[in-house]
């Protein structure tokens, strides 16, 4: 029989006890998040959680806090299941602490789906460009992991929120511009990721390049078909 009242009674002792000693480790973003999941997933306020962990230390620096807090409410709350999975399987080969990502670079709301990016340009058409969805999302972080996975050791880093807010907006470029494709021209799902979706997440450096250089014009008058690629598709 568990000497615990409760499985959040018991996760609050095991992290507590993960803080003490000569050296102590901090829960991780991802030990939180799976930790959460499994507390959701029994009806369990992970909000309440977190607020009784926090209670429970005896130091602000043993609190979760700040970027770190807004990033784990963030990916329990904001992020499509199938990109935390995505988060999750590269902590799972990489660790959290060797992976690309940071306590607080995923703490931004400018990585929530319906989020608008106003810097793509100006008019109707610019600014649905520039609008977040789940899908783009789903490109975003492919795009991000695979640049880490396939650098060599010496090459890889973490990202600011900064930069992953930039490859936020890049990648609702990138969904959102095929749809105005598909809107001119009926094509095909696997065409655009073959000639599209591909090539930007994979970083080929013509897509990546081109996507660059049309968010740096804000050309209002831009169509799909003046999009290289898409006008090749």
């Amino acid at each position: 029989m568990s000497k615990f009242a409760s499985k959040t009674e018991e996760v609050l002792f095991n992290f507590k006890v993960q803080t003490r000693g000569a050296v102590r480790k901090l829960p991780n973003v991802v030990e939180w998040i799976c930790v959460l999941k499994h507390l959701q997933e029994q009806g369990t306020n992970t909000n309440e959680v977190m607020r009784k962990y926090n209670n429970s230390v005896p130091t602000k620096a043993q609190q979760i806090a700040g970027g770190k807090a807004k990033t784990v409410k963030n990916l329990m709350e904001s992020l499509p299941q199938e990109c935390l999975q995505l988060i999750l399987d590269h902590c799972q080969r990489f660790s959290w602490e060797a992976s690309v990502f940071t306590d607080d670079c995923l703490a931004s709301k400018k990585i929530s789906a319906g989020y608008c990016h106003r810097s793509v340009g100006l008019g109707e058409a610019c600014r649905s460009r520039g609008k977040v969805t789940e899908e783009s999302l789903d490109l975003m972080f492919r795009h991000i992991i695979h640049g880490f996975e396939s650098s060599s050791e010496d090459m890889r880093k973490k990202l600011s929120q900064q930069e992953v807010d930039a490859k936020s907006e890049e990648a609702a470029f990138v969904y959102n511009m095929a749809l105005e494709a598909k809107k001119e021209c009926p094509i095909e799902d696997s065409l655009l990721e073959e000639k599209w979706f591909g090539p930007w997440v994979s970083g080929e450096f013509s897509c990546t390049h081109e996507v660059a250089n049309q968010l740096q014009q804000k050309d209002p008058n831009l169509t799909a078909r003046g999009v290289k690629q898409l006008a090749e598709v």
